[in-house]
């Protein structure tokens, strides 16, 4: 069985629509200029794969007219955009300025936030029904700079009952959740980790505001 798909690259001018399509295709199909409305007809480029062809439609910039071309060249956008089965919007690209971040970090949040997110994560693949929505995961202490990197989490649970589910009988379950957390958090870290995971009692906490704010769920 094969698959075929209509995708319409649309947008203002100069937003890079065919660049994108070259780049897709992997030929120089579509004429590319840094000078705006160089796409005056609808450009279609098509690449397949295995079982699965695309379709990609290079549709000429959403302008405003200002003249009889422009009504046509938008008229041309606008046919391509209704037979699309898929529209992939282009923006401008962000504004110049200095970078934000160091370009070699990864992420804004502190390594053990990612930990603890890991942590719950494996919650979802490792329990069942209504629980991981209970669970919550902190981080007690997260020692780097040593081998293996020392990472101390506790798992929250409004229940009794929810806190022997998650152990399981023999600790398997805890142990499973935490040989998988552990496993994502050394392909982030790139290290070695021991992972020293608990399991804790906090009544009704996705009800009760001190503790949301305790384990980072503040409001503002």
């Amino acid at each position: 069985m094969t698959r075929c798909g209509t995708i319409v690259l649309a947008g203002r001018p100069n937003v890079g629509k065919s660049t994108l399509l070259n780049a897709l295709v992997g030929e120089h199909l579509a004429i590319v200029s840094p000078k705006p409305q160089s796409t005056r007809l609808p450009v279609i480029g098509l690449l397949t794969k295995d079982d699965t062809q695309y379709i990609f439609t290079d549709s000429p910039g959403l302008l405003e007219p200002e003249y009889q071309l422009h009504e046509v060249m938008r008229a041309a956008a606008l046919r391509a955009i209704d037979d699309a089965e898929v529209i992939a919007h282009l923006h401008p690209p962000l504004p110049e300025g200095p970078f934000h971040y160091d370009p070699d970090e990864l992420a804004t949040q502190p390594m053990r936030f990612f930990a603890a997110e890991f942590i719950r994560e494996a919650a979802f693949e490792q329990l069942h029904e209504e629980l991981p929505y209970s669970v919550a995961s902190e981080i007690d202490e997260f020692r780097e700079g040593v081998e293996p990197v020392y990472i101390r989490a506790v798992l929250y649970v409004e229940r009794d009952s929810q806190k022997g589910i998650v152990i399981g009988e023999g600790g398997r379950t805890i142990k499973a959740l935490g040989a998988a957390a552990r496993a994502k958090i050394e392909a982030l870290l790139g290290q070695r980790v021991f992972l020293d995971l608990h399991v804790k009692v906090l009544p009704k906490w996705r009800r009760n505001e001190p503790a949301l704010k305790r384990l980072g769920y503040a409001a503002s």
